[in-house]
């Protein structure tokens, strides 16, 4: 019965951390209720996207990769590695993601930078941030961004942030309401929307309307026009993480095992009932003779099976629940949830679980002690004790 719980104790606490880094890679991917991606929208796309029926907020992102980070403004290079920079407005990310219930901690150096004297207030990577502090440019620093160069200083870490890959480890991320003032000001590469209902059609044509303004207000070069923009919605990317061969397998594998072992653990409990059914009824037959109850012999039986039940039941759950601490930085379960860690932790709700599965034990214990006794008719039982 141990083995069974745990088993079942297992399957239930890895399957809801799998659930959980699920949300979570979503929320990396789209942290608002949908993201456009393009290559530059006009500025006006932001007003026409917040016309649109169901719209609550929108707020604009920059990404860029690959980007060189230099010592001064005129461009020397650093010699330090290519990094990805992300622009944000931090109000307008934390925001959208308040309106789309996406639980982001968004760092108060993005959050509530303002225009001012001095470098930017950034938040980079641990890898980033080591470098620049080997450089001796922790306080000042410059990259580039669509051609424009804008100083920086490091406010903050971040092993991760959304909107960039689960595993980029070199990154700037720069507040876009604190950039000083240029006569070329940067021009979105992503929307995201807060909302509900939202039209993935209505938000693909705006967007691909933004794109076609800002090709003829603007310059481009290199092609013709500009490929279509993409619509994703945080709803669509959380289905496409839970679906697919590998991933409907693995759900499948954990139901299929904590449905399992909470059964073997049931027949377990009817195993033993049934190893010790003739003596017992033996003793049953005796007692009813003296004028036992049915009642007071059910509560007997549960004195005799409850700590059985409780130790066999508690400490399934408690090894289903720790294996999956030691086991996890082995399972390699990330290849499940886009590359984000799946953290495994104790679940609140395993305890009432334990609990519901204790009661459930026991009735079903009480259920085959009655169907058993039927089934060998306590008089005969007597009497064969008797003449044993």
């Amino acid at each position: 019965m141990v083995l069974a719980i745990g088993t079942a104790a297992f399957c239930a606490v890895v399957a809801a951390g799998i659930d959980a880094s699920r949300e979570r890679a979503a929320a990396q991917i789209v942290p608002a209720d949908a993201v456009i991606r393009g290559e530059r929208f006009a500025p006006d796309t932001i007003d026409e996207l917040g016309r649109l029926p169901g719209v609550r907020a929108v707020t604009r992102v920059l990404y860029e990769d690959d980007e060189r980070l230099a010592s001064d403004e005129v461009g020397t290079d650093a010699f330090i590695g290519q990094t990805d920079v992300l622009l944000v407005d931090g109000s307008g990310l934390d925001k959208v993601a308040r309106d789309s219930q996406v639980d982001l901690s968004i760092p108060a150096a993005l959050r509530t930078a303002a225009p001012g004297p001095g470098p930017l207030p950034a938040i980079v990577s641990p890898a980033v941030a080591a470098d620049l502090a080997k450089a001796g440019l922790d306080d000042s620093a410059f990259i580039s961004v669509q051609g424009q160069r804008y100083e920086f200083r490091v406010a903050g870490t971040e092993d991760s942030f959304p909107m960039l890959a689960a595993n980029a480890s070199r990154f700037v991320i720069l507040p876009w309401q604190a950039l000083p003032t240029r006569t070329t000001t940067p021009v979105p590469t992503s929307l995201l929307i807060a909302g509900d209902p939202l039209d993935a059609e209505a938000l693909r044509v705006a967007g691909d309307q933004g794109q076609e303004r800002y090709q003829r207000d603007g310059t481009v070069t290199g092609r013709e026009r500009m490929i279509g923009v993409t619509v994703d919605t945080r709803a669509d990317v959380r289905r496409d993480l839970g679906e697919g061969g590998a991933n409907g397998v693995l759900a499948f594998g954990f139901v299929a095992g904590a449905a399992g072992g909470t059964v073997l653990g049931l027949l377990a409990i009817a195993f033993t009932v049934l190893a010790g059914a003739r003596a017992r009824g033996q003793v049953l037959s005796r007692l009813r003779t003296l004028g036992l109850s049915r009642r007071q012999w059910r509560g007997l039986l549960l004195v005799e099976l409850t700590p059985l039940v409780a130790v066999s039941v508690l400490t399934g759950a408690l090894v289903g629940a720790v294996l999956p601490l030691l086991l996890n930085p082995v399972l390699g379960l990330s290849a499940f949830t886009s590359g984000v860690p799946v953290r495994v932790a104790f679940e609140p709700s395993l305890v009432a679980a334990v609990l519901a599965l204790g009661a459930v034990a026991l009735g079903f214990a009480v259920a085959v002690e009655a169907l058993n006794n039927r089934r060998l008719r306590l008089g005969e039982v007597l009497r064969l004790g008797e003449e044993s």
